[in-house]
């Protein structure tokens, strides 16, 4: 992040902040994917208190928003990419 130009971020979730102040995201998709990072967090530090039925419902209706969040990067990084050697 920080040789792109947009900072170095704090936290998984100020990553997100980042990519929205360099232009990568919406402020809507910055707050999805702040959500998403606190959920890593717990799945990552607290796994003994998750809900199944919780996990379950996001494996089944929000995995589509990291495609979503594959397919800005990559525009990101491919503007980037011909903006740097024209």
């Amino acid at each position: 992040m920080v040789k792109a130009g947009l900072g170095n971020p704090a936290n998984y979730r100020d990553i997100f902040d980042l990519l929205e102040r360099g232009g990568v995201l919406e402020p809507d998709l910055t707050h999805k994917f702040r959500g998403m990072a606190g959920y890593r967090n717990r799945l990552v530090h607290d796994y003994a208190r998750l809900d199944e039925r919780e996990m379950w419902g996001i494996i089944q209706n929000e995995l589509g928003d990291l495609t979503l969040l594959l397919n800005r990067l990559l525009d990101y990084i491919a503007e980037k990419s011909t903006t740097r050697y024209e």
